[in-house]
């Protein structure tokens, strides 16, 4: 029966979708819900109106990106390109405005790059100039409006040397410059287009041996020396604000100065300080007439400037950190994340509080709180209505053993009769069959790896004497699966399920590789248990491991934080530990871009035992590649039933779309759905059902069906059939 029900279900179909031998399973894919941290990076306006364009930079991870972002309305959203300048901190920006395009040159990568890139507002294209400077990083462009040329002066070349020349570029070609004055080598300068002077101009930056208060104008034959900066700085950023009418420099500490028409510089010490910070961006935006900032070390951050105070314009977000918690409350629909350890070893141990509501964080600042900590581990108590919170590692490193509740206003210490020992980099999940949460292993205060087994219920916690275990082992993952109801632990490269009373070991015929504090979350709408280990992403359908392939995932990491989100249908990833001493600040989601549905629409006719009701089994979605199981409830005992399927809800041939049945006998009856097929369902007491075999055909992917389900059932009417509702399905790919 399935293999007929596979090649009937598909041959509807076959007419209109064309075959594709294309492996299906692959369009699950990561994406990046927020901008993270940033240094380094460049930012202009971008061209189109009222938008900041910026690139690149590199984050407290020290991982470069090659990354687009567009500031409008008050957000920053990622624009994904097939074309791009390469992953580089360094480089340099300007807005050409005549011709409507930003410039970009060199940078590092970390080889030092000599490439001219130009980006339209919605695509990048690599440029060939005949002429072109040597490569350099840590220079500065300006775009010459009076003289419709972009004006690049300085920078550090391949061989680690301050440079002095001075370069135009007409859209085409580079020219090299050779004006009778000119700024002593140097880079990381700024430098600005003034509209009132009709200039150039260029301020800060370090020598070979020093920082710099020189500011300098560009007339476009010559240099000028002009009077300095109150104080010297080197990466301070710089734009001309059109509102105001001045040059706003900020120079990453507490002070802005500004210079108008020309004149001597004046210094502004803002009530409000947007906090130390260097390598940072300034851009002015046309819409909201204020000076934007973003970025810096450690940074991810925006700021308005309206001349003379600052303001925070983006949400408050959590900064970078390694071995934080992260769970989600579904009824409130919020994701909370505690604690972690800093972006970098100068920085302490965290002991805030956030929740993410699906657009944005959320911090807390509540009276009572767990220590600052790191590689604890955290569960929510769907039957508690709960977070539950233990261990870690705490300010000074050493392992705690503490159990704290959060019910999404306040912490609680809770004490318990027993206890697990004092430990760090062990794993959590709650058994939501058994209203329990599970923990399993990690290190103790004597830094051996323990192999024990402890459940919560809520008041104590109980350790379990299970005739199997695992072996002995830290920074592993565990989730539970509510469909085979067991939880999953992964870790040594190893797969293990515990039922509740003990623990067996699966061997797949595929296992991810053991990796540093791994994450894993069931996620309910894929029916797979999610893992993310040394940068690769892998699924588990209860009973084998498959390594995924995204188009686009987090870069590898250890000690990060994952949970699934039921109301948004994905799983969250934040934060990890990079190669070296920092740490990630970026949120991730990984979720099908095909999502399989089976809705249900219209209304049904009575039948003699009630009314019959067309519906997926609970669980199930008509995914490719897969078995999809459809039922009709609520029928007479055993009566025949037939389900149809069509192309179509609003005609059937000459007929329009739903049709009302009763001129034929069947009273309040309609045909909701074109019935081009027709499957018989296996009818066991009141419910029939079919289990169809799903092709692993791409072409069908995102395609919609329509059903309906004809019962027998000879006392409802004179001719003897009821219909079910309607539902309309769409085959995804997970």
């Amino acid at each position: 029966m399935p293999n007929t029900y596979s090649i009937r279900f598909h041959a509807a179909f076959a007419a209109v979708f064309t075959l594709l031998a294309i492996d299906a399973r692959a369009q699950a894919d990561w994406t990046k819900l927020a901008i993270d941290d940033r240094a380094s990076h460049a930012m202009v306006e971008d061209p189109v109106a009222g938008r900041i364009m910026t690139f690149g930079g590199i984050n407290c991870a020290d991982a470069s990106n090659a990354e687009t972002w567009i500031w409008a309305s008050g957000s920053w959203s990622e624009v994904t390109t097939t074309t791009h300048p390469s992953a580089r901190i360094d480089h340099a920006m300007a807005l050409d405005t005549t011709r409507n395009r930003v410039v970009l040159f060199g940078g590092s990568s970390p080889q030092v790059l000599g490439d001219t890139w130009e980006w339209n507002g919605s695509a990048w294209t690599k440029l060939t100039p005949k002429t072109s400077p040597p490569a350099r990083f840590r220079h500065a462009l300006a775009y010459d409006e009076a003289r419709k040329l972009v004006v690049m002066f300085g920078g550090v070349d391949a061989a680690s040397q301050p440079l002095t020349d001075t370069w135009v570029f007409d859209g085409q070609d580079w020219k090299r410059e050779t004006p009778t004055t000119s700024p002593t080598a140097r880079s990381q300068h700024a430098m600005t287009y003034d509209v009132s002077t009709r200039r150039v101009m260029l301020a800060g930056g370090r020598d070979s041996t020093a920082s710099l208060a020189e500011t300098w104008t560009w007339d476009g034959r010559d240099w000028t020396l002009f009077l300095p900066l109150p104080a010297a700085v080197d990466r301070p950023a710089m734009t001309y604000d059109r509102g105001q009418g001045t040059i706003v420099l900020f120079d990453g500490g507490t002070k802005v100065y500004e210079s108008s028409g020309g004149l001597k510089w004046l210094t502004n010490t803002p009530k409000t300080d947007p906090g130390v910070r260097w390598a940072h961006a300034l851009a002015y935006d046309a819409n909201r007439k204020r000076v934007l900032l973003f970025g810096g070390n450690d940074r991810p951050d925006s700021w308005e400037y309206d001349g003379t105070d600052w303001s925070l314009v983006a949400p408050d977000v959590p900064e970078g950190r390694r071995g934080p918690v992260l769970a989600h409350d579904a009824l409130r629909d919020r994701t909370l994340l505690f604690g972690g350890r800093g972006c970098n070893t100068a920085t302490p141990k965290i002991d805030d509080t956030w929740e993410f509501d699906g657009s944005k964080w959320i911090r807390h600042q509540p009276v009572t709180k767990p220590g600052p900590r790191w590689a604890s581990a955290l569960v929510y108590d769907s039957m508690r209505r709960r977070f539950v919170l233990f261990g870690g590692l705490d300010g000074s490193n050493n392992a705690i053993g503490d159990t704290w509740l959060w019910d999404g206003t306040a912490w609680t210490r809770t004490l318990s009769s027993s206890s697990p020992s004092a430990r760090a980099f062990h794993a959590m999940a709650f058994d939501v069959e058994r209203s329990r949460a599970v923990l399993f292993g990690g290190i103790d205060v004597a830094n051996r790896t323990l192999a024990d087994t402890w459940t919560y219920d809520g008041t104590n916690w109980s350790q379990r004497s299970p005739a199997n275990a695992p072996p002995a082992m830290s920074g592993h993952g565990m989730a539970y699966d509510p469909v085979r109801k067991q939880t999953l632990l992964v870790g040594n490269a190893q797969t293990w399920i515990w039922d509740g009373i003990d623990w067996s070991r699966r061997t797949p015929n595929s296992q991810p590789p053991n990796g540093a504090s791994s994450a894993m979350s069931y996620d309910a709408v894929r029916d797979r248990t999610v893992l993310f280990v040394n940068g690769e992403t892998w699924d588990w359908d209860g009973q084998d491991w498959q390594k995924r392939t995204p188009l686009a995932s987090p870069v590898g990491r250890g000690d990060t934080a994952m949970t699934y989100v039921a109301g948004h249908g994905r799983v969250l990833l934040f934060g990890g530990s990079g190669s070296g001493t920092g740490s990630f600040s970026d949120l991730w989601a990984f979720a099908t871009q095909d999502l399989a549905s089976f809705t249900p629409f219209g209304s049904a006719c009575p039948s003699s035992n009630g009314t019959p009701r067309l519906q997926a089994t609970p669980g199930q979605r008509p995914w490719l590649a897969a078995t999809f199981e459809v039922e009709v409830v609520g029928i007479p005992t055993l009566a025949p039933v037939l389900w149809t399927i069509g192309a179509s809800k609003t005609v059937w041939g000459p007929f329009q779309l739903p049709l009302d049945l009763g001129a034929i006998g069947m009273p309040t009856c309609k045909l909701l759905a074109s019935p081009d097929i027709f499957l018989p369902l296996v009818t066991i007491a009141d419910r029939a059902s079919a289990q169809v075999p799903i092709p692993n055909d791409l072409s069908l992917r995102n395609a919609a069906f329509h059903s309906q389900a004809f019962i027998v059932d000879a006392p409802a009417n004179a001719v003897g059939l009821v219909l079910s509702n309607g539902a309309t399905g769409d085959f995804g790919v997970r």
